[in-house]
């Protein structure tokens, strides 16, 4: 959620709370009691959204920390045995494309790391032979080469959590929206009318409506003098 729509899904959980302590008053009222109805699942529609958003995107963060801190610590180690040898034939583009470190790899931009990295793997698939007096091994290449595809994979699914993420987007907003106008345009009216009849209700109504909205317009929604 915007720091907007934080502000106002607190006045749509004090709205709520006020339902929740007089259901049985509200549910004497039936075109009141299905306007709460509608309001509530929009209400409990954003908690979820919410919930599983930031929830996928903080375990994705931190999952592709871990997987590209491992293919990092092995590539570099890889690419310091590789240049050895590249200083050893004197090949100086050899020496520049294995001239990579940790810090190259583990804090550069992702897409940068993985190209980097891919173009190490495969450097050194040219020379694997030459590259066992080294100390590089067709294990630690296996090994290495296991952390970038860990990586590559990791990116690609992350790009599918970010469509995820700008369409859950598009989603709050249509539930923001959907909430506001059932708030607005029924339930604030309808309060309106039972004014005198429910004193009590209306004035704890009000009270919750009182939290003030920043992230609504007359525009979205035709907001009542009481709100």
């Amino acid at each position: 959620m915007t720091d907007r729509q934080q502000n106002t899904f607190r006045m749509f959980l004090a709205v709520k709370g006020v339902y929740n302590k007089n259901r049985e008053l509200i549910a004497g009222y039936a075109p009141l009691k299905v306007a709460f109805d509608d309001f509530l699942a929009r209400v409990d529609a954003i908690q979820q959204e919410s919930t599983d958003t930031e929830t996928d995107t903080a375990g994705s963060f931190d999952q592709k920390l871990q997987i590209k801190e491992a293919m990092a610590r092995e590539v570099s180690a890889l690419a310091s045995g590789a240049e050895a040898y590249a200083h050893q034939q004197g090949d100086r583009q050899l020496i520049a494309q294995f001239d990579v470190s940790f810090s190259d790899l583990r804090y550069t931009a992702d897409q940068l790391a993985l190209d980097e990295a891919l173009s190490v793997m495969n450097a050194i698939q040219g020379h694997m032979t030459a590259l066992e007096a080294f100390l590089i091994t067709e294990a630690d290449i296996a090994s290495a080469r296991e952390k970038v595809e860990a990586f590559q994979d990791h990116l690609e699914k992350a790009g599918a959590l970010s469509s995820r993420s700008a369409t859950s987007t598009g989603n709050m907003k249509m539930l923001f929206k959907e909430a506001r106008d059932l708030l607005y345009l029924r339930i604030d009216l309808l309060m309106d009318r039972l004014q005198l009849k429910e004193p009590a209700l209306y004035n704890v109504y009000t009270h919750s409506r009182g939290i003030k909205d920043l992230g609504a317009s007359r525009t979205e929604g035709l907001e009542s003098s009481v709100a």
